[in-house]
Parts: structure tokens; sequence; C-alpha cells
């Protein structure tokens, strides 16, 4: 509204390429509550100025509305308790109603008409990618691709990101490429009977499985670390502690990855967008019917934890965000195998209301792919850019290795 409120977005405008096209490439980051500046390692490199160069395209990163640079930022103290943080920013007069996917949505349209943009190409990755939906939904015309890595969307996963049977699903796949793969078959001929006999120990000891089934999770969001797991599992029922201590630097790097992007996120942002996106489907009668069949330990290690959306001013929404919606905009779709907190589920079952949808699944990777320039999904996302009428070329996806030793 002319009169009210205003809010500043923090934006950064990537140009690696003398001439550019005026359909740029608009990077939407996860959380929700991310911020642009944890790509800052990777901008100047492949993900940021290689693919600008590349596809003659602008690449715009933005701070989304509550986020990172951009004013206010829905910001909790550390160790503040979130009731305490949500109080303190309605009594500095935000209105959080007004933090919100389709909020979100209308500052993109308002970037492309500010910017003189014709045409945009939308990149979004973990909660990015509903914001890229939210806009393919309320601007079609100003979309002319869309490219989502690690697939959320809120009519078909609410529940499911980072839950006990995201984490299933993952090592289920974990375990297939490993029987797929003649050296990592040979050296560990069941991996899920060894976790299931891990988990069982850990029972009859009296011993929370909580630890053991995060290390699980976090490496299965790590390349490196997932293609380890099948040589922890087999290390750990064997009671084999040598090796299984040698995972040390592994796990510390895995660890401090996910700790460094935890520490980025703005904590409001995050529970404000996850209450508007999801609250009147996050119940528990849906959590049991997604995590139900989730082995107890996971569904132990990782129980449903309520939104505390009673706290938020009522909802401005729309009901269409929370229901599929049907798109001819190209869209190609990319997913981790072993992603255990955007499960290539999601994806699967978003796809068939996209009628130009292309889907692929990246061997052997997890939640982030592209922000590690892997070289396959980058060369598939920057012809997908140029020509996004044309199926991806998968050809140069490859079998991960699964190591016997630790380096």
């Amino acid at each position: 509204m002319p009169n009210g409120k205003s809010i500043q977005l923090s934006v950064l405008i990537l140009k690696g390429a003398a001439t550019v096209t005026k359909d740029p490439i608009v990077h939407f980051q996860g959380g929700p509550g991310g911020t642009y500046s944890s790509y800052a390692q990777v901008l100047g490199g492949e993900f940021g100025l290689g693919t600008s160069r590349e596809t003659g395209r602008e690449i715009v990163f933005f701070d989304q509305r509550g986020t990172g640079d951009s004013k206010p930022a829905l910001m909790c103290k550390d160790n503040e308790e979130v009731p305490a943080c949500l109080s303190r920013l309605k009594a500095a007069n935000i209105d959080l109603a007004a933090y919100n996917s389709e909020e979100s949505a209308r500052d993109v349209e308002m970037l492309r008409t500010a910017l003189g943009y014709e045409k945009l190409n939308l990149y979004g990755q973990s909660y990015g990618t509903i914001l890229a939906q939210t806009v393919m939904r309320l601007f079609p015309g100003s979309v002319r691709s869309t490219m989502i890595e690690g697939v959320s969307s809120v009519p078909f996963d609410a529940q499911l990101p980072g839950s006990p049977k995201a984490l299933e699903s993952a090592l289920g796949r974990v375990f297939e490429e490993c029987a797929a793969d003649a050296a990592c078959k040979a050296a560990y001929p069941s991996p899920a009977k060894d976790l299931d006999d891990i988990l069982l120990a850990l029972s009859q000891a009296g011993v929370d499985p909580s630890g053991f089934v995060g290390v699980l999770s976090t490496l299965t969001q790590f390349s490196q670390g997932k293609s380890y797991i099948p040589y922890m599992l087999r290390a750990a029922a064997t009671n084999n502690e040598a090796k299984f201590n040698a995972l040390g630097p592994i796990l510390e790097e895995a660890e401090g990855y996910q700790a460094a992007v935890q520490q980025t996120l703005a904590l409001g942002a995050l529970i404000v967008v996850n209450c508007y996106d999801y609250g009147p489907l996050a119940t528990t009668a849906r959590w049991n019917a997604v995590n139900g069949s989730a082995r107890p330990a996971f569904r132990a290690a990782n129980p449903e934890q309520p939104l505390p959306c009673d706290l938020l001013p009522t909802s401005r929404v729309s009901a269409a965000h929370q229901s599929p919606f049907a798109s001819s905009i190209p869209t190609l779709l990319i997913s981790g195998s072993t992603d255990s907190n955007t499960p290539k589920e999601t994806a699967d079952a978003l796809a068939p209301s996209l009628s130009k949808a292309y889907k692929v699944v990246v061997p052997g990777w997890g939640h982030v792919i592209l922000g590690f320039s892997e070289p396959c999904s980058t060369s598939i996302f920057r012809e997908f850019v140029k020509d996004p009428s044309r199926a991806p070329n998968t050809s140069c996806l490859v079998k991960t290795k699964f190591p016997t030793t630790v380096p």
C-alpha cells in the first residue's frame, strides 16, 4: 500500500558476461530465513559468476523480507525462547502476518519491474522452491523457466521435510546404491540389517538412539559423508571402535557445515513463514499418516514438533497456497537421491501438475547440489536455462563410489 509500512530488500546482482539477456536468473535461498551471504564462498565460482558467464544472464540474489540484510530482519537473539522472540518482534510494531511466501512472491514481481526485466528464470533451493512455485502461481506471465533443487511443495509435503520418514527413505536409497556397486556390496552385504542390529542393541542397552540417528541424518545431507554410511554401520554393528573413530574428521566436517548454515538463518522468519505456509496442514493426524510407518527409533529421535502458530496474527495467505496448482512453465526439478531433508518423493508428487516438468535425480547427493558446484547438475541447469523446451541430457550422471577405507 502506498501509505503503508515499508521494508527494505538487500539485492546483489552478479554479471559474469559482457553481454546479457533481459531474462536473468533470480535466486531464492532456502530456510525459510536464509541469506545470500551464506553463498559468499561460491558466488565468485562456478555456481555464481560461472553460471552467469555460461548462460549470458545476470544472477539476482536478494535477501527475502525478514532475512539477512533486508530490514526489518526477523532475528531471534542467542538462546532466546521462541515465544519471547515473537513477542519482541510484535512489540517492535512489525506486522508478522506480512511475512509469508505470497508477499515475498509480490516482492519478486516488484523487483522484476523495478529492474526492468522482461521475464525471469527462477532458481529455488529448499524453501526457495516453495517461493518459486508461489511466483509461478501468482505471476505466470513473468516467468520464462523455473529450476528447483531440493524440492518442497506445501500441498504435497506437509510433515515430510526432515522427518523420520524422509530419513528412512533416504537411507533406503543409500542401501540400494550400495547394492548396485560391486565393491560396496562385497564389503557391506547388508547395511539395512546392520542398522537394525545397531538400533536393537541400543534399545536393549537402554541407550537413547537420538545421537546415532542424528549422525545418520547429518551424513545423508553431505555427499562425502553419505558415501561412508555403509562403512559406519558395519563398524558400529561389529563394535569396531577403531574404524568408527576413523570417521571423526568426516563427521566433524559434516556437522560443521550444518551448524554454519543454521547460524545464518533468521529464526523468526523460519517460524513465521513456515506457520503461514504449512499451519493449516501441519496436523498431528497428518504427521502420523506420513511418519507412522517409520522406524520407532527414528520417530523417537525426531518426534512431531508442532509449530507455534497460535502466537502469530491471523494468516492473510490465500487458501490456494495450500492447494495444488497447474502450470505449463518449463520446470526442472533436481533432487539428491539421498536427501533426507527434502526427499525425492516430493518432486515425484509435484511433477504431474506441471505439464512441462523434467525430473533429475543426482545419485549420491543430499540436500545441496549446485551450491557445491556438482559438475553434471550444473551443466544440466545451464543447458536448461539456455533452452527450457528441451529435456535435459542426463548422461553425465554417474554412480557414487562407496569407500571401504577412511583416508
